[in-house]
């Protein structure tokens, strides 16, 4: 499965550079639009409305970069990127997108949040007890596992369901599950490969990155991954 995984990264960095102006055609108005929201939004905070503001302008503009790459890897469509006729494709794709992010993401949230409280109570010296630190303790790392599984299991949707919206081909969210079958586990290493590097340099590097130099990092890479998501699906479609 890793040569696989390989395969699929290495014929995408490949198509990448082979179509290098028509995916800059594609990433334009993410191009356009994240110097943008780095200088006007980058630093409020998350329960603000200007944050709120931009998020749904990142998903929104995200929405049509995605659809069109998927539609240029599958369908090899090399132009009319910005057709109107296919707004209804955008916004299906964004409201799904929507829905699945929030249904992997919520347990994230809330074990974010929950080990907030945990380090808060820990700060005021509420746990009289051994036991009770312990059991906390437990519950986060029980909400941590839980987090997980939740990504492992959604992200297979983002691989196969969206690419099918973007095509614009219809299908029942109960199928698509068992469609991932055999290709859930290289869905998941093409993340980890394509963007634990940066993660890492993140972390070693934390003083010295700034915003500019993180977009420049993760622009690439998210195009890269799609990509390879549009690879996998059409890596299936032949195979059946």
């Amino acid at each position: 499965m890793k040569f696989l995984t390989f395969k699929i990264i290495n014929s995408q960095i490949k198509d990448i550079i082979q179509n290098f102006l028509t995916y800059v055609t594609i990433a334009l108005p993410v191009i356009i639009y994240y110097p943008i929201e780095v200088y006007f939004f980058y630093d409020y905070d998350v329960s603000t409305f200007q944050y709120l503001i931009s998020f749904i302008l990142n998903l929104l503009i995200s929405a049509i970069i995605i659809v069109n790459i998927h539609r240029f890897v599958i369908l090899k469509e090399s132009n009319n990127f910005y057709n109107f006729n296919n707004s209804k494709l955008f916004l299906n794709y964004f409201l799904f997108g929507i829905f699945l992010l929030i249904f992997a993401l919520a347990p994230s949230i809330l074990t974010i949040y929950l080990t907030e409280i945990f380090i808060d109570l820990a700060r005021d010296d509420y746990f009289t007890s051994l036991i009770g630190f312990i059991a906390w303790s437990v519950f986060l790392v029980i909400c941590v596992i839980i987090s997980l599984i939740f990504i492992m299991m959604i992200y297979p949707f983002f691989a196969f369901a969206l690419p099918k919206i973007a095509i614009g081909e219809k299908f029942r969210i109960a199928d698509i599950w068992r469609e991932t079958k055999g290709y859930r586990i290289t869905i998941l290493l093409q993340i980890i490969i394509i963007f634990g590097p940066i993660f890492l340099i993140q972390i070693l590097f934390d003083d010295t990155i700034n915003k500019y130099i993180e977009i420049f990092m993760y622009f690439p890479s998210e195009i890269l991954a799609i990509s390879c998501l549009s690879k996998t699906y059409l890596l299936k479609y032949v195979n059946s």
